[in-house]
């Protein structure tokens, strides 16, 4: 789960990228990201791992929408789930 949602946060990073999949999706994205920080966390919880990555998924796709922060979050998230991905 966290390698798939690393890879959704690094490719939503990708400034001009990143803005035109949340745009052309009409923001539909930022919510399945909030659902997909969930799922992950409840699969973290099951296998016992650090949720980390997943809170910040969640909180990113909450702030997403703002433009600036929505792409420092995006990057943030990507690195925090890369790290996680790496150590479980």
């Amino acid at each position: 789960m966290k390698l798939g949602a690393a890879i959704l946060e690094t490719i939503l990073a990708i400034p001009i990228l990143g803005a035109m999949i949340i745009l052309f999706s009409f923001w539909l994205l930022l919510p399945v990201e909030i659902a997909l920080g969930i799922i992950g966390i409840i699969m973290s919880k099951k296998a016992k791992t650090k949720k980390t990555g997943h809170i910040f998924q969640i909180i990113t796709g909450c702030l997403a929408w703002i433009p600036i922060v929505g792409w420092i979050m995006h990057i943030i998230t990507a690195v925090i789930l890369w790290i996680g991905w790496k150590n479980d």
